[in-house]
């Protein structure tokens, strides 16, 4: 057999996985091992079609293509089907074998017609499985991200790529109703969508995964497609022709969207979901050449002017950035998370603009970025931030339906408090802001089932904008000291940006130690401030501090660009704290801060 071209992999992939197996008795596991073969490095992967990057009009039918993709659903039930199916002639009688591998459907030959299956002659070998799970582009990738991704592995002077990103989804499927229930962040408008299955052992994909997806794809429902006018759906347990089976993710409107037949795929970790630092040898060759010190202090600079030079709350701005849950205690405790509420924020009366102008500056460094606005109609009627199946008595045929919190680990979240106003919080209402204290609260996202609950661990960055302290339960609270009257709306440089987005990108995954000399010295300066505060009457300094000062420790570290915590760091970390804390305690009482009623009786 002559080794296929990678055109022919991308252009008729179905052709080369059948002559594969049928001329080189090659099994799915080694059909998997072929394709990934032939595009190992970006450049290879880049000459395969993305559904991020191009309208799906454009891509030709049971093409090779592929999908940076989030598990929004995989609850639908195991898929059995015949490996093969037989095609007889009605007027000859010929009968053909024509394998289902990674299709839902076979094209059409004229003049045959589907064989029933002899289930007298029943094999179990010609049986096999595959599992559907429903995956959505990657929820609120920055526009510089999605552009990074388009690059990778390209040509910068070629022209063509910069033609093919002119029509990133510029017609977009129509898609049905029921399904938009499914799209965590609904108003984007350039989400897509797709049944995504896989062939051999079941992957056991979790929630909210990242993968990146190379299969065949396949139009289920696009009637301007002359091809898939005559195509045969084949009954995966019978063999014969059928209208739509009642599997699940067989349901009408899942029609709608393009299913992806997986040849092979990866998981993608935080680093893999961040074109700046995607390639890490080469990452880390630039990282190696940056002045840390100089890129932290031109930072903190620019994060000053839109804080109204604050230093206090640019750094803790910069800290947040850097933070990532590295593990949990025997407790559940996740540790490295830092949620943080920038409060005493100016109004939107006198400074209507402020909060955009956060949310531009954190989402032009980080590649996943969400802002969830608290106004009482988002609230009461426009959002749902958990994911439910048969949400408000909704039959669940459609699986699960998606939260506006069903978002990547890393992703940095915005919870503008800034929007509150007077009125009444409904039932729905109420259940959202729950839903947001407790995950802000325990880094664990509900999902809402049948019979109760279940609980997915999430990596979320959650940082949160008020004029008083949040209503959430946030323990690294940073009250705003205005040092000048206007906040400074200014872009970043592109060197600082792009340097920025390496090392945001890097850093927090770098290995950090503490070294014993300065075990030694931070268990005798607790003992000594614990004496201290008890002998001058002063509330005694807790293990909840001790424990917060380690973690702002590990990140001012880190924040200097090294890996292993010294004298300087330490005291760095314990000034920042006592700077905070004597503003915390300024602040009037929680009791004291105007909220928004809430009723559950009201408005019904």
């Amino acid at each position: 057999m002559t080794p296929p071209r990678v055109e022919d992999y991308v252009a008729r992939p179905l052709e080369v996985i059948y002559e594969l197996i049928d001329q080189s008795n090659m099994t799915v596991d080694n059909v998997r091992d072929q394709f990934s073969n032939a595009f190992q490095t970006d450049a290879d992967l880049s000459r395969i079609p993305s559904l991020n990057h191009a309208s799906l009009s454009t891509l030709p039918d049971r093409s090779l293509v592929r999908f940076r993709c989030m598990v929004q659903d995989n609850s639908f039930n195991v898929q059995e089907y015949f490996t093969e199916i037989t095609l007889r002639n009605t007027t000859t009688g010929e009968e053909v074998k024509v394998s289902t591998l990674y299709c839902d459907t076979v094209q059409d030959r004229p003049g045959f017609t589907v064989v029933e299956a002899d289930m007298m002659n029943f094999s179990s070998n010609n049986v096999a499985e595959k599992q559907p799970v429903f995956c959505v582009s990657v929820p609120g990738e920055t526009d510089w991200a999605k552009e990074g991704f388009r690059r990778i592995g390209e040509d910068e002077d070629d022209v063509s790529s910069d033609i093919a990103s002119l029509s990133l989804n510029d017609a977009p499927t129509h898609l049905d109703e029921k399904l938009r229930g499914k799209f965590p962040i609904p108003q984007d408008k350039y989400a897509v969508g797709a049944m995504v299955k896989t062939y051999g052992e079941d992957p056991q994909f979790h929630l909210n995964d990242v993968l990146d997806v190379v299969g065949v794809l396949e139009k289920v429902d696009n009637p301007s497609d002359d091809s898939q006018a005559d195509d045969i759906a084949v009954d995966a347990a019978t063999g014969m022709e059928f209208a739509l089976p009642p599997d699940g993710a067989e349901q009408a409107c899942f029609s709608s969207i393009p299913r992806i037949h997986a040849v092979f795929f990866r998981n993608l970790g935080r680093s893999h979901m961040n074109p700046s630092v995607r390639n890490l040898s080469r990452a880390k060759e630039l990282a190696s050449d940056m002045n840390i010190i100089l890129l932290r202090t031109r930072l903190l600079e620019h994060f000053c002017t839109q804080l109204f030079g604050d230093r206090l709350a640019a750094e803790y701005l910069l800290l947040h950035l850097l933070s990532k849950i590295h593990h949990r205690a025997t407790d559940d405790t996740p540790i490295g998370y830092l949620p943080i509420n920038i409060c005493g924020c100016p109004s939107t009366s006198t400074h209507p603009d402020f909060t955009s102008s956060i949310a531009q500056l954190v989402s032009s460094l980080v590649p996943r970025f969400h802002r969830i606005a608290l106004t009482l109609k988002h609230l009461n009627e426009e959002t749902h931030l958990v994911p439910a199946q048969g949400r408000d008595g909704e039959k669940d045929d459609i699986g699960v339906s998606a939260g506006e919190l069903q978002l990547a680990d890393g992703t940095c979240i915005l919870v503008d408090e800034m929007t509150l106003e007077d009125g009444i919080l409904k039932e729905r209402g109420v259940r959202n802001v729950a839903h947001l204290g407790e995950v802000i609260r325990t880094a664990k996202l509900p999902y809402i089932i049948r019979y109760g609950e279940m609980k997915r661990n999430v990596d979320y960055n959650f940082l949160v904008i008020s004029q008083g302290r949040c209503m959430f339960a946030i323990d690294c609270i940073i009250p705003l000291i205005p040092t000048t009257d206007e906040s400074v709306d200014t872009p970043l440089p592109d060197d600082l940006k792009n340097d920025a987005r390496i090392f945001l990108g890097l850093f927090p995954e770098e290995d950090y130690q503490v070294p014993s000399d300065m075990v030694e010295l931070i268990g005798r300066q607790y003992a000594e401030q614990r004496a201290a505060d008890f002998e001058a009457g002063r509330p005694v300094t807790t293990n909840l501090d001790l424990s917060r000062r380690l973690e702002v420790a590990r990140l001012v570290t880190k924040s200097f660009g090294r890996s292993s915590l010294d004298v300087e760091c330490w005291d760095h970390a314990g000034m920042l704290e006592s700077e905070r804390m004597a503003r915390v305690r300024k602040l009037p009482e929680r009791g004291s801060v105007r909220q928004p009623q809430s009723g559950l009786s009201v408005g019904r």
